[in-house]
């Protein structure tokens, strides 16, 4: 047992001295030390509701304390958790239903309230929370309401809307923590939430038309309407209901309308009597239709209402009544109201205290119906004080004391639901009491608290070890830091740190021997040119994503099928590979890759004998040669007899679909790939040609294709024969699969064909673009590398043995009867054998061990371990295996001093199916105690948000697998580029320079040390990136203006998030057509959870093609270093703060060529008007930016 020394003060205390002999008892017992150290259970404190910590953490620290007692060598304890928090308001707070306002206390199961976007939506869960904490939240425009201390909000901070990041998700507490942000002299607003979307209501029925009733609100008394000038005397004859206005005798400029049974239909609503300061809105027309309310907000603000320069619209009243109504009004229509104080007197004799409503409103909405305050308002709907003035921010945070609350959950997809005054709504413990029980109890002890990132350390663990220290009777003994935990009384030698860790420090925790020492960390294969076989084709395993199933093969049967893979592997690697490339196969993997492998044996009754097939490392395979399977023998197949063609509604005349026989149907695919392509008529593509020489199969395929009631014709030319086919749902199908010999791609349709179907399509393929070298094997020529992907892949799937290579024609000029031509583009063959070899020799002798330097990758299939792989146009089955993460290895030797028994925990989510934390649980020999911890056993969790997401997310679901369950998913990889792809840009330098067109994206420096950068694009290379450190804005257009005079190109995109908003608002001024690019906007593809994440898979998507880069490190590291994530089932890109943590910079030109991809250049053409097109034209016409 330690002696613990007391922290050195002045005087030491007898309640310091009592510490002091009661920590040294839990020298053993983290438990205990848990249990006495933090106030369970007082009723005025933050651990009144709960009696200890949860069971399974007991467990955890029992253990713990166990093997401190008798372990010799390190302890390594291994927890994967789910997550889980809470919503909950209190039961008297007003939530918005279609019917109104019902308190939260009396919402049932099935009843509707209001989503965030206006429409009803269901209650799916009402869960009572009992007695909460309660805090009042208070907006900036005075609305309030109560909530507890877990209840979400969706906020964005100011340094979210400073960078242009997402929104978060905070609880109550957290708002509280973070509520302002230094601002000069005062502090700054920090939170702001969203605003509601318009309430959906039904219309409604109602006495008077929503447009009198506001004007009569505004200017109106009893029965009659008065001193109305003439200007607003038209809206208000046009809604009806009024008698003809009457002139004024003393002011004729001015008139009198009188309301058509003005007094029976006011008194119904409770008007009739009112005087001005009496005045309200009646409640039927606060819930009536969008339109109705417009229109009633229209005809108040016609009447009091005013429109400043800035288009600032204020609304005045003598009715607090009505004031407040107009307020609710505006933000049931999806605006922001805030109330000003009184105004002053008015109303004369009475001196009444009028009442200002500041008022902003969505685009879209009009809010005038005169003709002159229209004028005014209009050209101010884009001013940028309007951003400003429509966002709520939360300005307060009380405590409100105790009272039941319920937590309730609504079948809206975005989970978020509309309160009073319209505002939406949306475990690191275990740690904590670790570091607290070890820092306590061992003097002079070492601690590292580590994770992947410092947002993450920071926000997440080092908070929470804060939150538990300050709870602990023993938080005087230390001094809390930002990245530290000292003890008063050694200082140096007494200490907790938090590190994170990055590939520029591994060794972070080298040197962490010494006789106490913790650790908290929150959370074989192929060379990079293997591509495997995947349902969605051919793929490097860099470019796996996890939404893909992989070619797999039961060695015993021979039945191949696809599967989903539990694990990829991706990991650094500097070694021997071993390699084989011969014409029968071909890999390179790791010493201890598993190779599908069977042996020869002597003859057995004079036949050849084989051994099983097995999975054997290939550094054991010594001293023999070995087969390795080649081919599918067998493959499920699927039995279509038709195919289905779709209508198809052209400008001038509708196409009915077409059902065609299935056989019929894949000779004509064959014949279209090899030969076909697509022709205008009247502007529209709507005619198949295919084109040979020899005519007599094309007279075949006419016969064919006229049995399916299409309009035909033959043309004969010289040397050449044309089938047209005039059928333009035909013609649009297979526009979508690719126009131009160099985009086709194969249909889904082949691949799920059988494979005589297949069989057919092949040959059809061959008679159009190939030849049989012998009656056993085809050879189809193409010159698009994804068509030969394609071609191999249904080859394979066909039985048949098939390989690529290609054909250097770039460059090379080809001689025809009547002229020549330089090919711009290589070709490729690809070989399909007539008859399947089943194995491959792969003779001892030619195995080759090479140096190598880079990323290694595989993947793990649970049935059989097998994988369909290729190299360099050569397939062969393979098996797969592990590899290790270098942050694993760094920490296991800072666990290896000799005497001591350091202790290592690791806990989190298990976000990925690799890597050590992954290999924890279930490597056969791992020396890791694990735990899983199911967030819905856990007691402080709220079980309503882990059931919503369970129904959200589905039970089978990653998400659930990860958040709720604990457990791994099925599986994970970070890297978003691969690196492969990179490098071959990078490497190819017989790329011609297309000049279809040219874009530039420029990435503008947000902080010192950032750059500006502008990188050209063409449709296949890059040009050399343009630097600069300039600072000043106009300085910076200026510079963007003459690179975009000197190349002339088709469009700029430019980052328009913070600083570079100034600067699109500068280039705009001097007449340069640039487009703003905002990372977190909507995305065009739903795949992807902002624009960034989308602008970066057309990067992704780009480098698959014959494309170049500029041979420049600080690109490449940019962009193979990007990671990525899932959230909401969308693909969503590490944040830049993060990418500069880990590389020392900001990815500047990363993100410059990134900006290039924000819109398709056919829909930038789209959107320009004739005369832009005509100027850009004229410009391109005396450029050459080839030699730029």
């Amino acid at each position: 047992m330690a002696r613990i020394a007391v922290p050195k003060k002045k005087a030491v205390s007898e309640l310091d001295q009592m510490l002091a002999e009661d920590a040294a008892r839990f020298f053993h017992d983290p438990t205990g030390f848990t249990r006495y150290a933090y106030p369970w259970g007082e009723s005025d404190g933050p651990l009144g509701a709960y009696p200890g910590p949860d069971d399974w953490q007991v467990e955890v620290m029992d253990y713990i304390g166990q093997q401190t007692r008798t372990a010799k060598t390190a302890i390594r304890v291994a927890i994967s958790s789910g997550h889980g928090s809470g919503k909950a308001l209190e039961n008297n707070e007003l939530v918005l239903t279609p019917q109104g306002w019902r308190r939260m206390g009396d919402l049932r199961l099935g009843d509707q309230v209001m989503a965030v976007d206006g429409t009803p939506t269901s209650v799916v869960g009402v869960y009572p929370q009992g007695e909460r904490e309660l805090y009042r939240v208070t907006l900036d425009d005075g609305c309030s309401v109560v909530v507890d201390g877990d209840h979400l909000w969706q906020t964005t901070t100011r340094s979210e809307r400073k960078h242009g990041k997402a929104a978060g998700v905070r609880t109550t507490r957290e708002i509280m923590n973070s509520l302002t942000f230094p601002n000069g002299p005062v502090q700054g607003l920090n939170h702001c939430i969203p605003t509601c979307g318009a309430i959906q209501h039904p219309e409604a029925v109602v006495p008077l038309d929503p447009y009198l009733l506001g004007f009569w609100l505004g200017d109106g008394c009893r029965a009659s309407i008065g001193r109305v000038p003439e200007g607003k005397m038209e809206p208000l004859q046009a809604c009806g209901g009024v008698l003809p206005p009457k002139a004024s005798t003393s002011k004729p400029y001015l008139f009198y309308a009188t309301v058509k049974n003005a007094k029976e239909k006011l008194s119904a609503l409770g008007l009739f009597e009112k005087r001005s300061w009496e005045k309200f809105i009646p409640s039927c027309y606060l819930h009536a239709s969008v339109e109705q309310r417009v229109a009633l907000l229209q005809g108040l603000l016609d009447t009091d209402g005013t429109v400043g320069k800035t288009g600032a619209i204020t609304f005045d009243s003598a009715s607090e009544a009505l004031a407040d109504g107009v307020a609710e009004l505006v933000r049931s229509l999806g605006g922001v109201a805030r109330r000003g104080g009184r105004q002053g007197r008015i109303d004369g004799v009475d001196k009444r205290w009028g009442y200002r409503v500041f008022v902003a409103l969505p685009m879209g909405v009009v809010p005038f119906r005169i003709e002159h305050k229209r004028r005014l308002y209009a050209p101010v709907w884009g001013h940028k004080n309007r951003d400003r003035v429509s966002r709520r921010f939360i300005a307060s945070v009380e405590r409100e004391g105790v009272g039941q609350a319920t937590c309730i959950r609504v079948a809206h997809p975005s989970h978020l639901f509309v309160v009073k005054d319209h505002i939406v709504t949306h475990n690191s413990a275990l740690a904590s009491y670790l570091v607290n029980w070890f820092m306590t109890t061992r003097p002079d002890c070492a601690v590292v608290a580590t994770a992947n990132t410092k947002t993450q350390l920071q926000t997440k663990l080092w908070r929470e070890l804060a939150l538990w220290h300050k709870r602990s009777l023993f938080e005087p003994w230390f001094q809390w830091m930002a990245t530290s935990l000292r003890a008063i009384e050694a200082p140096e030698t007494w200490v907790a740190n938090a590190i994170p860790w990055s590939v520029n420090n591994p060794e972070a925790f080298a040197g962490l021997h010494g006789q106490y020492v913790m650790v908290i960390f929150d959370e074989a294969c192929h060379d990079d040119q293997t591509d495997v076989l995947t349902d969605q084709g051919w793929k490097r395993f860099a470019d796996l994503d996890g939404t893909e199933l992989l070619f797999t093969m039961d060695p015993d049967t021979g039945h191949c099928f696809y599967e989903r893979p539990t694990r990829l592997y991706k990991a650094p690697y500097k070694g021997e590979l071993w390699e084989y490339a011969r014409r029968g196969a071909n890999f390179c993997v790791t010493p201890n890759h598993k190779m599908l492998e069977q042996r020869y044996s002597p003859k057995y009754n004079g036949k050849p004998n084989y051994t099983r097939w097995g999975l054997t490392p290939i550094n054991e395979l010594t001293g023999t040669d070995f087969y390795v399977p080649k081919g599918v023998a067998s493959r499920e197949e699927l039995s279509i007899d038709t195919f289905t063609i779709p209508a198809y509604k052209g400008k001038r005349k509708q196409w009915a679909k077409l059902v065609v026989p299935m056989d019929d149907w894949m000779v004509f695919l064959g014949w279209y790939f090899s030969e076909g392509h697509l022709t205008y008529s009247r502007g529209n593509i709507d005619t198949v040609c295919i084109t040979q020489k020899v005519s007599a199969p094309l007279a075949k395929l006419r016969k064919l294709v006229d049995a399916w009631g299409c309009n035909t014709k033959l043309y004969e030319y010289d040397p050449n024969t044309v089938l047209s086919i005039r059928h333009a749902g035909l013609a649009a199908y297979l526009h979508a699969l690719g126009r131009g010999c160099l985009v086709k791609r194969l249909p889904a349709e082949i691949r799920k064909a059988s494979q005589g179907q297949q069989e057919l399509f092949l040959r059809a393929f061959c008679e159009g673009d190939g030849y049989y070298k012998s009656p056993e094997r085809m050879i189809l020529y193409t010159s698009n590398a994804g068509l030969a992907d394609d071609l191999q892949e249904v080859a394979l799937l066909a039985g048949f043995n098939s390989t690529v290579r290609t054909r250097r024609l770039a460059g090379k000029v080809a001689k025809f009867t009547t002229h020549s031509a330089t090919s711009t583009v290589d070709g490729y063959v690809v070989s399909v054998a007539d008859r399947v070899q089943p194995r491959a020799n792969i003779r001892r002798k030619h195995i080759q061990k090479v140096a190598y330097e880079g990323v290694v990758y595989c993947a793990e299939v649970p049935s059989h371990h097998t994988l369909l792989t290729r190299r360099q146009g050569v397939s062969v089955w393979s098996g797969n295996s592990a590899v290790d993460d270098i942050i694993w290895e760094t920490m296991e030797g800072a666990m290896t001093t000799a005497g001591y028994t350091p202790i290592w925990v690791v806990q989190g989510n298990p976000t990925r199916s690799s890597g050590g934390f992954y290999r924890c649980f279930h490597d056969p020999k791992s020396p890791w105690k694990t735990f899983q911890v199911d967030s819905r056993t856990a007691r402080m969790t709220n079980k309503a948000q882990l059931q919503e997401w369970i129904e959200r997310w589905g039970a089978d679901s990653n998400f659930a697998r990860v958040r709720i369950y604990g457990e791994f998913p099925t599986v994970g990889d970070l890297q978003f580029i691969p690196s492969p792809d990179v490098d071959r840009a990078m490497a190819n330098k017989a790329v011609p320079l297309d000049s279809d067109y040219l874009v530039l994206g420029v990435d503008i420096a947000r902080k010192g040390l950032d750059t500006s950068v502008i990188i050209p694009r063409s449709s296949n290379r890059v040009l050399k990136p343009r630097v600069f450190r300039i600072t000043d804005t106009m300085m910076l257009a200026a510079t963007i203006a003459e690179v975009i005079d000197e190349l002339h190109p088709d469009t700029t995109f430019v980052d328009g998030n913070g600083v570079g908003a100034g600067v699109v608002d500068r280039l705009r001024q001097l007449g340069y057509d640039v487009i703003d690019v905002l990372g977190q906007s909507k995305p065009l593809d739903e795949r992807y959870y902002n624009k960034r994440a989308e602008c970066y898979g057309g990067v992704k998507n780009w480098l698959r093609g014959d494309v170049q880069l500029p041979k420049d490190e600080e690109l490449r590291e940019e962009l193979v270093g990007l990671e990525y994530d899932l959230r909401k089932d969308r693909i969503l890109l590490e944040d830049k703060d993060d990418i500069r943590e880990r590389i020392g910079r900001s990815p500047d030109k990363a993100d410059a060529l990134a900006l290039t991809f924000a819109e398709p250049i056919n829909a930038v053409r789209m959107r320009r008007t004739d005369t832009a097109i005509r100027r850009v034209a004229s410009h391109r016409a005396g450029r050459d930016w080839r030699a730029v």
